[in-house]
């Protein structure tokens, strides 16, 4: 039931501003991301695969968002997010936070998501604080359709609670993505 409600908020989230723009400033978007994780902290992966072991990741999130003002826009985002290493799978919700830092060029955008994974694919693991920071430079228009690639840094933290007994554990990664914005 979890995944049904995950995949509809993705389509709805997707969707919506093409159906209700209001004066261009509600906008909407897909982004999809993969990812190299820098540090791996925890006892239980220590334990099991090594400090020099590496998990990649790789994600899908929709975005609702509005400009309150032409540089600012605040908006929320839910996702799917897969770490290999020992394959976690995630389901962040987070809040969006979009600046376009240089007045003359809106094509700069600094990008920043706080939030808290709903759910996680293993019954003992679970989910707690993420946050992602992203640098991106909307490439092109299309009929208000804008390509947007970016890099970034990831950051999850969740607990594993098993006959081992509780431990949290904390990955860091950097990223690239693309955004279909609209």
């Amino acid at each position: 039931m979890k995944h049904k409600f995950i995949l509809l908020s993705l389509f709805m989230i997707t969707l919506f501003p093409l159906y209700s723009q209001t004066n261009g400033r509600l906008w909407g978007g897909l982004e999809v991301g993969y990812g190299l994780s820098l540090a791996d902290k925890g006892k239980m992966y220590d334990l099991s695969y090594g400090r020099d072991a590496k998990m990649t990741i790789s994600t899908i999130k929709a975005v609702l968002g509005y400009y309150i003002t032409p540089r600012l826009s605040l908006g929320a985002g839910i996702g799917l997010s897969s770490y290999t290493l020992p394959g976690v799978n995630t389901a962040p919700l987070c809040i969006d936070i979009r600046y376009h830092p240089v007045r003359d060029n809106l094509n700069i955008v600094l990008n920043g998501d706080i939030g808290y994974s709903l759910a996680t694919s293993e019954s003992d693991t679970k989910g707690k604080f993420m946050a992602d920071f992203s640098l991106g430079y909307k490439l092109f228009n299309i009929k208000k359709i804008n390509i947007t690639p970016a890099i970034g840094y990831n950051y999850i933290n969740y607990s594993v609670d098993n006959v081992f007994g509780k431990s949290n554990q904390s990955r860091h990664s950097i990223f690239m993505k693309i955004g279909i914005l609209y």
